[in-house]
This record gives C-alpha cells, sequence and structure tokens, in this order.
C-alpha cells in the first residue's frame, strides 16, 4: 500500500540546520492485504484505491514577505474517491440502482501493517457520481468514483482518516 501527499508552501529564507537522526522504525509496512473495504456494506474486491481531498488552495498575498506570501486557504473543496472493485451480481450490489437513484452510503477501507499498525478511511455518506465497466486481467470489474457528501454540520465531516501506528 502506498500512501502519498501533496503539499503546497510559501518560500522561505535558507538556514543551516543540523541533520535529522530518523531511528530505525520496527514499524512493518501497511498491506493492501488482511484488510477491509466495503462500500454499502458489501465488501469491494478492489486492486486500487484513490482518495482525492479535490482542495482548492488559494495563496495569500503579503508584500512584507520574502516569498510575498504569508500562507494559504482552503478555499474550495470536492473529496473524491475512485477505486475499480470487481462487478458482482446486482442481487449482492446494485452499482448502477445506487447511481441513478443517487443513493449514499458508507465507504471504509482499512489498511493493516502488523497487529498494531493500520490506516482506516472512511466516507459516511459516499455517492456515486460516475460508474463505468472495465475490466482487470480477464475480471469483470466497474470503474466507479464516489463523492464524499457532508455529513454533519460542518464541511469537515465529508472523510476521516485514522492512524493506528506501533510506536
Amino acid at each position: 500500500a502506498y500512501l502519498e501527499f501533496e503539499f503546497q508552501g510559501a518560500w522561505d529564507s535558507v538556514t543551516d540546520q543540523t541533520l535529522l537522526t530518523v531511528p530505525e522504525s520496527a514499524v512493518k509496512p501497511l498491506r493492501f492485504a488482511s484488510g477491509t473495504a466495503t462500500y454499502n456494506g458489501v465488501a469491494q474486491k478492489v486492486e486500487q484505491v484513490t482518495l482525492d481531498m479535490g482542495n482548492t488552495i488559494t495563496p495569500r498575498e503579503d508584500p512584507s514577505r520574502a516569498s510575498g506570501y504569508i500562507g494559504a486557504l482552503i478555499t474550495d473543496r470536492n473529496p473524491t474517491l475512485v477505486a475499480n472493485p470487481e462487478a458482482s451480481l446486482v442481487a449482492t450490489e446494485d452499482t448502477y440502482g445506487d447511481w441513478i437513484g443517487c443513493t449514499e452510503a458508507a465507504w471504509a477501507l482499512t489498511l493493516n501493517g502488523d497487529s498494531s499498525s493500520s490506516v482506516a478511511i472512511a466516507i459516511p455518506r459516499a455517492q456515486i457520481m460516475n460508474a463505468q465497466e472495465g475490466e482487470r486481467s480477464g475480471l469483470d470489474i466497474n470503474d466507479i468514483t464516489w463523492n464524499a457528501n457532508r455529513n454533519g454540520s460542518s464541511d469537515d465531516q465529508d472523510v476521516s482518516i485514522s492512524y493506528t501506528l506501533e510506536s
């Protein structure tokens, strides 16, 4: 399993610093195995899952700073999750019915390392925004994009990422 993050920042003056000493970790890498992936209570046999927070980052100008910026704000967001689950019977999971019906349901993913390390991603109100038939090594799949809809009174309750790491 790979977790990839992208960050933006403002330029600051270069300074000399002592090199970091990073202790060797005993934590085993997370595996995309022995975990769970579910949508609407149905196990998803997926090869790949991509979560895009869909943040629009707007820099805040400040001419008194060397970089010309004091920082940035998230001014808009549209979190989406893309996955390619193996197709199933309509009686098991009605993907296209959920798409057409604008159904919202819970999406959950857990990646496990060893007995004390995991990452969990939860989208309480995922809505299928696009579903297309596809093929993966001879298997019928659905390429699906879900929108992470708001799940409460504040805008930041659409996605949660929880880390449990060995200390």
